[in-house]
């Protein structure tokens, strides 16, 4: 696993996370005709392309190494990318502030998946 992949994943996530909150707080719903939230729609797209080049190097690493980690961490390397899609597009169907809520709940559980590759990967699991 490549840790600075993954800390700059968890970084962008959080402040995705902080975005939401602050959209829960304001009671406004995620909307494609925001400028700030096609941004926050941007950032997510960075963090699930970061997620796609994480999936890659897992896989390039599985097979290039002796590794513990077998069908759990691939598991978890191709679950994680389906959370901010399901995430984001639930967010963007609801137009009450729980779709924000349903996003900080994504956002918060792509750095505790990646946390758990890590711990799959080192063979603590």
């Amino acid at each position: 696993m490549v840790l600075g992949l993954s800390l700059a994943l968890t970084g962008l996530c959080l402040v995705a996370v902080a975005w939401a909150v602050v959209k829960i707080v304001r009671r406004s719903p995620l909307l494609w005709s925001s400028t700030a939230d096609r941004v926050l729609l941007a950032l997510l797209g960075l963090v699930e392309l970061g997620l796609l080049a994480q999936l890659v190097t897992g896989f390039v690493l599985m097979a290039s190494t002796d590794a513990p980690a077998g069908l759990t961490f691939a598991v978890y390397l191709v679950g994680v990318l389906l959370i901010l899609p399901a995430g984001t597009a639930w967010a963007l169907a609801d137009r009450s502030r729980a779709g924000a809520g349903v996003l900080v709940v994504a956002c918060v559980t792509v750095p505790a998946m990646i946390l758990r590759m890590h711990q799959v990967w080192s063979g603590d699991a």
